[in-house]
Formats: C-alpha cells, structure tokens, sequence
C-alpha cells in the first residue's frame, strides 16, 4: 500500500511538472511572438521615419535647403532655369572629374537676371530657409584661356577641356564656362606633371585636382548621395 502512495505521488508530482512546464512554453512561446511582433512594429516604424526622412535628411546633408525652397516657390521671383546639375549632361567616363572640377556649383541656381537672384534671396532671409547661391545669366561671364593655358590643352596627355565635355543648351553657355572654362581634363596626376602643374587647372578622371596656384587635392573618393550631372 506504501509502494501504491508513493507511486501515486510520483505520479502527481510529474504530471504537476508537466503542467508547470506546459505553461513555461506557452509563456515563453507568447514572450518570442510577442519580441517578433515588436521587432517588426520597430522595423516597420524606423522605415516609415527612414522614408518620411529621408529627403529632408539628404537635403540637409548636401546643403539643399534652401535650394528646394527656391524651386518650390519660383514663381514667385521671375525665371529660375534650375541647378547646374539639371542643366548639363555628361558622359559616365568623365563623371567623376567633371562633378568634383564643379564642386559646389552643382547646387548653385542659374536665373535669368539678378533681379530674380534678389527676390530669391530676399525670401531665402525672411523664411529663414538658409543660403543659396544664384548664376543670374546676364551677369556671368565667360572665362577665356591665356596663351598658356590653351597650350597646355594641345598635350598628348590631355583629355580634353571640361567645358567641351559637357552637353548643355547653348543660353547656358557663359554659365558652363564660368564654371569649367579654364579646367582640363587629364587621365591621372602623372600625366598632370608630364603636362605641367600651374599651367593650367586640371582634374583627373578619380576626381584629383591641381590648380594652377600648386595646390592639389585629392584621394580616396567614397560613393555619397550627392548632386551628380545628368
């Protein structure tokens, strides 16, 4: 009979685990399906904030506040063109060179007149969206090689001037020459020393610069969301 109790209570005893463990793996099967539900709500959240984000972050990361505010309201001030960047295509193969020999004129807004460059930035300082800068087309002017810089460009190592590997429309003439008219188009800084740094400013097809004054700059260029050329 004692033999009986025992086994009896034994039995409970498992049957009792059983349960216990039961309910620990509903309980931890509740605690995983619930971590899931939450990892996706946070995955799909950080998405929503990513997408909503995500151009008022890439404005403000390539300094295009202020520009999208122009080009938002450009009727408001007379004829906006739109950015260097819109206005010239260029081949993939001078990409690279042509984009870093603009720098930061990719962002600059052509307009017709200063007039329209005034208005632009009279509503730039009352909206306080930040600062752009404005090529109003009849005030640039073009850029004209010297003697040497022309002669440098007839070198076998040159490429070819910057202007003159961009396709743009001519009333955009004076603007594209402003910005490139003195710039050639070289392979590598070797052949930048072979042609003779000073004698004209050159940039090379990674994007390496040297200016006539002997400054070079250039290195290791990371792919960034950033203005490009059509």
């Amino acid at each position: 009979a004692r033999r009986s109790e025992e086994l009896e209570h034994i039995k409970k005893e498992v049957k009792d685990a059983e349960i216990l463990l039961s309910e620990q793996r509903r309980i931890l099967d509740t605690l995983i399906h619930d971590r899931s539900l939450s990892s996706a709500a946070l995955t799909k959240l950080q998405g929503q904030l990513l997408k909503d984000q995500s151009e008022q972050n890439y404005l403000q990361v390539v300094g295009l506040t202020a520009v999208k505010a122009v080009l938002d309201h450009r009727n408001q001030f007379g004829v906006v063109h739109g950015l260097v960047a819109e206005l010239g295509e260029v081949p993939e193969e001078y990409r690279t060179a042509l984009e870093v020999a603009a720098g930061q004129h990719l962002s600059s807004l052509v307009v017709e007149d200063e007039r329209v460059a005034r208005a632009a930035i009279n509503f730039l300082r009352n909206q306080r969206f930040g600062v752009a800068t404005f090529l109003p087309l009849n005030k640039i002017q073009s850029r004209f090689l010297s003697n040497e810089e022309r002669e440098a460009t007839t070198h076998p190592d040159a490429i070819g001037l910057a202007i003159d590997l961009v396709r743009f429309d001519v009333r955009f003439e004076r603007v594209f020459s402003f910005i490139f008219g003195s710039t050639l188009v070289v392979p590598d800084l070797e052949a930048a020393e072979r042609i003779g740094v000073s004698r004209i400013r050159m940039v090379t097809l990674s994007g390496d610069i040297a200016e006539r004054n002997g400054v070079m700059r250039g290195g290791f260029r990371a792919k960034k969301n950033t203005l490009s050329f059509s």
